[in-house]
């Protein structure tokens, strides 16, 4: 069974800086949570162009998203519908 790390990205509120710093540490697997202040877009509402702005990014530094998490309560049907 092989370990997977990933970075945070709650640990940095720029995204392309997180990236950077991310692929400069040698990670290979990143997380994505919070909302516009911390990401380019709301995670709950992304468009099939802005999905594709955020995997190019996630590319381009040479990591994938293991994980992702917006600010939605899914304990609502409001929450779930996002």
């Amino acid at each position: 069974m092989a370990i997977e790390l990933g970075a945070f990205s709650l640990c940095e509120p720029d995204y392309e800086q997180f990236i950077k710093s991310a692929s400069e540490a040698g990670f290979k697997n990143v997380a994505l949570y919070g909302s516009s202040d911390r990401l380019p877009y709301e995670l709950e509402s992304l468009d099939n162009a802005q999905a594709a702005t955020v995997v190019d990014g996630l590319k381009a530094h040479g990591l994938a998203a293991l994980a992702a998490g917006g600010g939605s309560d899914v304990m609502t049907a409001e929450g779930i519908a996002k």
